[in-house]
């Protein structure tokens, strides 16, 4: 089975909405409603009641001294109401030190 949750979305919007039971992730651009309901059912062991998604295009980007124009990667959000009463654990725990990141 292919993956189709690339990773949370934690942002401060994203947060705000976690006390309405609403979640956002990035998912594969070619993920539909009904497998990313089966994988976050399966991942998290929650029940889903609505998935909503919206894919974001790729933007055009000044990097650089030169300024040179790139364009960033075009990508999917599914965000995902579960249950009255469940949670999802979608931030890291304060106190364990993140892979690649000196302590």
């Amino acid at each position: 089975m292919k993956s189709i949750l690339i990773k949370p979305i934690i942002t401060e919007k994203a947060m705000r909405q976690t006390p309405k039971n609403s979640y956002s992730f990035s998912v594969r651009l070619d993920a539909t409603k009904s497998e990313i309901q089966q994988a976050i059912e399966t991942l998290y062991k929650v029940t889903v009641l609505s998935v909503r998604t919206n894919r974001i295009s790729g933007k055009a980007k000044r990097i650089g001294k030169l300024r040179t124009l790139r364009y960033s990667s075009p990508h999917k959000k599914a965000t995902v109401r579960i249950k009255e009463g469940q949670t999802i654990d979608t931030v890291p725990s304060v106190g364990t030190p993140t892979e690649g990141k000196k302590v």
